[in-house]
């Protein structure tokens, strides 16, 4: 009855099924635990069924390419921090949490590529590093300008830690606000920027979709779109075949 009550509830509050189905494995973990204790005799989420969920889900539009490239502008004149995260974000489709956990030995530049194998997440404002979202390796290949732009890019780096006495390790992060590189640059700090940009462009919820997030769909639209395999692309972005014909 208690169940019944807290997934009613949450249905009429409008939330997605992926929300609720989340809720419910939280609420079997923890009976699962209770009985390897003997705190509880049985898990009554078993057979479970959650309600159907009311949830519409928002449709948004990715950028234009004008609209992607006046994105780039706006944050190369005016936030010198997120501009080469939203540079890379856009070639390649890394996730947020890629794009933090990207260390300098990933990157194969003589080769064109660089190497996905973790990510940063600071949910709750503690930074873990963990493995990617498939728990796979993946390696992305690099056009000649998204190469010159990262080359330029740790150039600045290694620069500004110079400036204060310091050098940057092979393994320091590609992004990050140390002078040294040695820790990340934190993915909700990306987004509380992302939001002051589209705050000073003028972007609202009724304009297309400026986020993190939406310049990795870009770059699987544009790929899919010019036709590229949907294997190859699923593997570059990190996705399974199916779930990215699902969504794009």
């Amino acid at each position: 009855a208690d169940l019944d009550r807290a997934f009613g509830k949450m249905r009429r509050a409008g939330l997605s099924r992926s929300r609720m189905v989340n809720a419910r494995a939280v609420v079997s973990g923890a009976y699962k635990w209770g009985r390897r204790h003997g705190k509880v005799s049985n898990n009554p989420t078993l057979g479970f069924e959650l309600p159907t969920s009311t949830h519409v889900a928002k449709q948004t539009a990715t950028p234009e390419l004008d609209e992607l490239l006046s994105i780039l502008a706006n944050a190369n004149e005016h936030d010198s921090d997120l501009a080469p995260v939203l540079t890379l974000a856009a070639t390649t489709g890394m996730r947020r949490g890629e794009l933090s956990g990207l260390r300098r030995h990933r990157l194969r530049l003589d080769k064109a590529e660089l190497s996905v194998e973790q990510a940063v997440n600071d949910a709750g404002g503690k930074v873990v590093t963990k493995a990617t979202k498939t728990h796979k390796t993946r390696t992305v290949s690099l056009d000649p300008a998204t190469v010159t732009f990262l080359l330029d890019h740790l150039e600045a780096m290694d620069k500004r830690a110079a400036d204060v006495g310091l050098a940057v390790a092979n393994d320091g992060y590609v992004f990050s606000l140390e002078p040294d590189c040695a820790k990340p640059m934190r993915p909700e700090f990306m987004t509380r920027r992302m939001r002051v940009l589209r705050k000073r462009m003028g972007i609202g919820d009724g304009d297309f979709d400026a986020t993190i997030q939406a310049l990795r769909k870009w770059t699987t639209t544009e790929l899919m779109d010019a036709g590229f395999n949907p294997s190859a692309v699923s593997g570059r972005q990190g996705h399974t075949v199916q779930v990215m014909l699902e969504h794009y």
